[in-house]
């Protein structure tokens, strides 16, 4: 234990950057984990089983009743589709796309940092640097 303090003294203050940076690694690991283990859980069985129920009975509506109980990703997404129900099948599998984007497992984090957002434009190069829809080519 000594030689990791002399360690972490000896890099300087760079090292205290190196150990914000871990913590805020660590409390994210630690969100997700409590988001997607517990947070996050349903017995998905029961859910279709019960949804199932519900569509062959012709009852959306309390088919969307009982997915809004749960806060869970998949009672949510299929909410947004069970809305969108009575409109082609395009416009339902867009709710569904959309719900599922707007509630990614990335929780609080995922919703304003987008980490993967730089990576996805390297197939529009004309949008690498301007994303504002004056700027883009049409």
């Amino acid at each position: 234990m000594q030689s990791i303090i002399r360690f972490f003294v000896q890099g300087g203050p760079l090292m205290y950057a190196i150990l914000f940076v871990l913590l805020c690694g660590l409390a994210v690991i630690i969100d997700r984990f409590v988001v997607i283990r517990f947070k996050n859980r349903i017995d998905t069985e029961a859910f279709a089983a019960t949804l199932m129920q519900f569509l062959k009975n012709g009852a959306v509506d309390q088919a969307v009743e009982y997915c809004s109980r749960s806060k869970a990703a998949l009672p949510r997404i299929v909410r947004a589709g069970l809305l969108e129900l009575n409109r082609s099948e395009r416009d339902v599998q867009n709710a569904m796309e959309l719900a599922a984007k707007e509630n990614p497992l990335f929780g609080h984090v995922g919703q304003r940092v987008h980490p993967f957002r730089p990576l996805g434009n390297h197939s529009r190069p004309h949008q690498r640097f301007c994303s504002r829809r004056s700027c883009r080519r049409r």
